[in-house]
């Protein structure tokens, strides 16, 4: 499946840090940005947060 900019993001529920679950449907009507990156042991390759998260007025949940 692929997904163009501008878009609408197909329905889906991913598993949390707290192992619970959390849905796009959980953020409808608010504004969603998704941050994807590999995961990684080695902590040189640790990936950091896009320059966005500092100037982006949307709270994290």
């Amino acid at each position: 499946m692929s997904v163009d900019v501008g878009d609408k993001a197909p329905a889906f529920t991913l598993p949390t840090d707290g192992g619970g679950e959390i849905s796009l449907d959980d953020f409808k009507g608010e504004p969603v940005v998704l941050y994807f990156y590999p995961r990684t042991t080695r902590r040189a390759a640790r990936p950091r947060p896009a320059p966005f998260a500092t100037r982006c007025p949307i709270s994290p949940r």
